[in-house]
């Protein structure tokens, strides 16, 4: 039986343990069993032992695959490769054994053991499993004891069944979570006492895996929720369900309860919404701010109907929108609506309402909100009933005072065609005095495609010019150092909106660049004056906005001219920063879904500006090679090359001593042009390419212009073969050389002319 013959003495009289046990294991243990009486020892410590040395040894063994193996996978992936595992491997080997316990309440203490030692996984649930049936057993025996025995020990099996109960749950819900990428809520089930508390981390898990996602109801919406990480929101509520079963809540009751609560909170305007806009705009702002409260309320609304049938939906939303209980505010139900039209379609809602009269009743609700909002009595019903075109007259005479009631006369007039320049001539100008500028460059632009309107308001170009130009001042006022990278993007995407609006209209070439550029350096010349600590993003923000204008709008000599004026008195050491700024600008704006307008920096005209200035200074290395480096040189050299304009910079390094950077500017801009072009420049520099011989060439040099081959560049047909061979035998030298001579002949030509 043993390799050796076993030690008689220590075995019988002093530790009889530290001999047996390194013979223990499963194919000894009925042989070594015979042994107990005569060293009056316990079987059931037979079988604990030999269990306890079993689980060390899987632990060394699972710990070293981890710490040795090939790829050593992290403990994160392991939790979650054994929460998918659908085997227990280690406990059938363990459960045998403890079915020869011959002491339940042995046999019980040992599986906790076992269960604890265990890691989450198939193992530990099915050692869980065979605990409760022992206890269940042991209760039988319990109850067929004496008192007072029976009661300490049921009390005693009590406690043992309810932890065992706990740590099933427990263990089936981290499973559960791990299997879903879930496992961060762990703790909040962990340390649930209660129904409730079970309910409310049910209902924290959903609310934050559904306010990860900006999906909503996009027909792909789960594979984005994949790709941003979140739970997708078909899996998320069977995840739910098994959890909520586990725990015997029912998931509908609770999802109802959410979806309750959801419609009936009250309807959240984030502070950018906010000021003296109304309150139906200020909702749908909130609802373009990914971030916002109300944004979020809304998708976590969406993420329940959509688990079910698009009948339900319907129905519910619109019972909860026509409800006739009192308490609920006309936007909670105006949310519902606009949550039904993004779920549902006409067809659907067509089952138990008129399409129409849904629309009709949702629009009347932001009214009444409006309404409400500005102290002006009105019903939903008489709203829907009255003649729009007269109610509006009717609130200019009692409410023109008021910026609030001329913006919703204003609505009134534009969303259902009321037909009266003279209200619309005498609004526009109270919206502007009320610095309502954004809303104003809204209603331009839907003026602009109403006929009626546009051809008979001859004022609208000055308007026009007055809104764009206020609205820009007043970004650039409200521009802050630290914007987060988020309000950045909204900075430039509000900008970039404003200007498309000047794009699509009718009135474009009225509009008034030049004066809108002169307002915008005004305000950063105010701002470099000022000594509050955010004058320098509101100064940058402005000198910004007025170069975007510049490159937005059509080109005029005038605003050219306030550009330049701008640049003149602007120190060279404030050049590089403008340039970055730029740069980042078309940066940020390429991130923009779908923008309205985008200038891209190798077009810009007011960059081709600021890098004149640059030459006509001669501050190359003062502007250019300032840090960060790299983005503005390039930039420099780009656009330099594409407008023909590169003499001053290889100059300059020139003047410098800077010889071979001198070359290589040269050789970069004839790569960009064709052999025609390089063969011109040549003769121009009194080159005679036809008949020169290729020995005559400077061929030194270990630079060949492969890109003026034959082959490559555009319009090499009308070149002969020998201005070919010519082209391909120069060097960067002979390059330099034939730049800078057609430059200075060319510059003769046009002084003799």
């Amino acid at each position: 039986m043993a390799l050796k013959r076993l030690p008689f003495h220590s075995l019988v009289n002093s530790a009889p343990w530290s001999t047996l046990l390194p013979e223990l294991s499963a194919d000894t243990i009925d042989s070594l069993l015979p042994l107990a009486p005569a060293l009056d020892l316990n079987e059931d410590d037979f079988y604990m032992n030999l269990i306890d040395s079993m689980l060390k040894k899987w632990k060394a063994s699972d710990a070293t695959a981890v710490e040795f193996g090939a790829n050593r996978p992290s403990s994160a992936t392991a939790a979650f490769e054994l929460a998918m595992s659908k085997t227990a491997t280690h406990f059938n080997s363990v459960q045998q054994l403890i079915r020869c316990f011959k002491d339940p309440e042995a046999a019980i203490s040992t599986i906790k053991h076992v269960a604890d030692e265990f890691p989450c996984g198939p193992d530990r649930v099915a050692a869980l499993k065979m605990g409760i049936k022992l206890l269940y057993k042991w209760g039988q025996f319990i109850k067929r004891m004496a008192e007072p025995e029976r009661s300490q020990m049921m009390t005693k099996a009590e406690a043992i069944y309810a932890h065992f109960e706990k740590s099933h749950t427990d263990a089936t819900v981290e499973i559960e979570l791990r299997c879903n990428g879930l496992e961060k809520h762990l703790l909040l089930f962990i340390e649930a006492q209660s129904t409730e508390s079970t309910i409310r981390a049910l209902a924290a898990v959903f609310e934050d895996e559904c306010d990860k996602s900006e999906t909503e109801s996009l027909p792909d919406a789960d594979e984005a929720d994949e790709a941003a990480g979140s739970v997708p929101k078909g899996k998320l509520h069977e995840t739910l369900r098994n959890l909520a079963k586990i725990y015997d809540i029912s998931l509908e009751s609770l999802m109802q309860k959410l979806l309750e609560g959801y419609l009936e909170s009250p309807v959240h305007l984030s502070q950018a919404a906010c000021g003296p806009g109304l309150p139906s705009a200020g909702y749908q702002i909130s609802l373009r701010q990914p971030d916002s409260r109300e944004a979020v309320l809304r998708r976590r609304i969406i993420c329940i109907l959509r688990a079910y049938p698009a009948s339900d939906s319907v129905r519910s939303l619109l019972g909860f929108a026509y409800a006739p209980k009192g308490g609920i505010s006309c936007l909670c139900r105006a949310r519902a609506l606009e949550i039904l039209f993004s779920l549902a379609s006409d067809q659907d809602i067509a089952q138990l309402q008129q399409p129409d009269d849904v629309h009709k009743y949702f629009q009347a609700l932001l009214y009444m909100a409006d309404f409400e909002y500005v102290g002006i009595p009105q019903s939903t019903s008489d709203f829907l009933e009255c003649q729009k075109a007269a109610l509006a007259r009717s609130i200019w005479v009692d409410y023109h005072e008021d910026p609030r009631a001329v913006q919703l006369i204003c609505n009134m007039c534009l969303d259902f065609g009321v037909d009266d320049r003279d209200l619309i001539l005498q609004i526009l100008p109270r919206l502007l005095a009320a610095g309502l500028y954004q809303y104003t460059v809204g209603v331009l632009d839907t003026i602009s495609t109403m006929a009626c309107y546009s051809a008979h308001i001859k004022q609208l170009p000055e308007l026009w010019s007055r809104a764009i130009s206020g609205l820009l001042v007043h970004m650039a006022a409200a521009f802050k150092d630290g914007a987060s990278d988020r309000e950045k993007q909204n900075w430039v995407e509000t900008a970039l909106a404003a200007l498309g609006s000047c794009l699509r209209s009718a009135f474009l070439p009225d509009i008034d660049a030049a004066r809108i550029m002169q307002a915008l350096f005004k305000e950063h010349s105010v701002a470099c004056t000022d000594a509050c600590s955010s004058s320098s993003a509101r100064a940058a923000a402005a000198q910004q906005l007025a170069c975007l204008t510049f490159d937005v709008l059509p080109y005029s000599q005038a605003a050219q001219d306030a550009l330049l004026d701008h640049l003149d008195a602007m120190p060279a050491s404030d050049m590089h920063c403008l340039i970055m700024r730029l740069l980042d600008f078309a940066e940020c704006a390429l991130n923009i879904a779908s923008p309205d307008i985008f200038v891209d920096w190798t077009a810009s005209r007011s960059l081709s500006l600021v890098f004149d200035k640059v030459d006509d200074m001669g501050t190359h290395e003062q502007v250019l090679l300032n840090p960060p480096l790299g983005r503005a040189v390039h930039a420099f050299v780009h656009n330099r090359i594409r407008h023909d304009k590169l003499q001053m910079a290889v100059q300059a390094c020139l003047n410098k001593d800077k010889h071979q950077l001198a070359m290589q500017l040269v050789s970069r801009y004839y790569q960009t042009r064709t052999t025609a072009t390089l063969v011109d420049d040549a003769k121009r520099a009194g080159v005679k390419t036809e008949a020169m011989e290729m020995s005559s060439l400077d061929t030194t040099g270990d630079y060949t212009t492969s890109a003026f081959s034959a082959d490559t560049p555009t319009g090499t047909q009308d070149v002969s073969y020998s201005a070919r061979r010519f082209v391909k035998g120069l060097s960067e030298q002979n390059l330099l050389d034939i730049y800078l001579k057609s430059r200075t002949t060319a510059a003769q030509v046009r002084e003799i002319h």
